[in-house]
């Protein structure tokens, strides 16, 4: 119990012993009246923390943003596990601005079986648009959670509303925990999001989300981005191979017929002098 003296003179002497602590694992422990602040001004001091676990501990949305202050520091942090409490829309907040940090580490994350609704789940998915690091976000037991809420991690994964977002989408995330069924869009994009060729993945989105690709940031360029262009879709070919969705030679031809649009003069070949005399000497005779 860190909420009493006695718990909290332990955790304090305990961490300041044990720095190089590399995991903490607790459970059923009472993290309120004051425990929390006690626990997490003790475990911000170890640096090379790897994984913290508060199984039953009392954490509620007041004790989780405690917490997230304290582990922010932690740069090696990769697992963090806070099944069986309270937390809500607010501790999902902390967790969010925690999984917004450039800085964290965070590769698992486990939530399973607390106030987690379809609002707390869009907050969370919204934190993972610019993360590269997680892995693993897991949400079993929290029966607030519906498809509805788990289509935000689909948009996050590809937002489809233009090929720069669609590059710049989550290509990390890779395991959705979750008691109800995932939809189908979302679990083809983590298991597509298991390739560590994190451009193959970028491309292979741009391919099924956008079969029209337009040229027109490239035309200012004239013929110059035309190879680049080229070059990309060949590459993108090798990558698509087994996609029947995707059709590369299409997309690179519209490529190719924008650019010709954009500039006819440079698609127009210009007659050689031998022709021309040619056709001078038919007209003289």
């Amino acid at each position: 119990d860190f909420s009493n003296g006695v718990g909290m003179e332990m955790s304090k002497n305990f961490v300041a012993n044990n720095i190089n602590l590399t995991a903490i694992r607790l459970a059923n422990c009472n993290l309120g009246d004051g425990g929390s602040g006690v626990f997490t001004s003790a475990i911000s001091r170890c640096l090379s923390l790897r994984v913290i676990q508060l199984k039953s501990c009392d954490v509620d949305d007041v004790i989780s943003s405690e917490l997230v202050s304290g582990i922010k520091g932690l740069r090696q942090l990769k697992a963090l596990d806070l099944s069986n409490n309270g937390i809500g829309r607010t501790g999902c907040n902390s967790i969010a601005d925690l999984l917004q940090d450039p800085d964290s580490s965070l590769q698992c994350v486990c939530l399973c079986h607390n106030n987690i609704d379809d609002e707390c789940a869009k907050i969370l998915a919204k934190s993972l648009k610019g993360n590269c690091n997680l892995k693993s976000l897991v949400f079993f037991g929290n029966a607030g959670i519906t498809r509805n809420g788990l289509k935000a991690f689909s948009r996050v994964l590809c937002d489809a509303s233009s090929i720069n977002h669609t590059y710049l989408s989550n290509h990390k995330l890779q395991i959705i925990g979750n008691d109800n069924p995932l939809p189908s869009n979302l679990i083809s994009l983590l298991d597509m999001n298991n390739d560590t060729d994190k451009r193959k993945v970028a491309t292979i989105k741009i391919l099924q989300h956008h079969h029209h690709i337009d040229m027109d940031p490239f035309l200012e360029f004239d013929l110059k981005a035309l190879p680049l262009a080229i070059s990309w879709f060949d590459r993108a070919r090798s990558y698509a191979k087994s996609d029947a969705t995707t059709n590369i030679d299409a997309s690179k031809l519209s490529a190719i017929y924008q650019f010709a649009i954009a500039s006819p003069l440079m698609f127009i070949p210009f007659p050689n002098k031998t022709n021309k005399k040619r056709k001078s000497e038919m007209l003289s005779e």
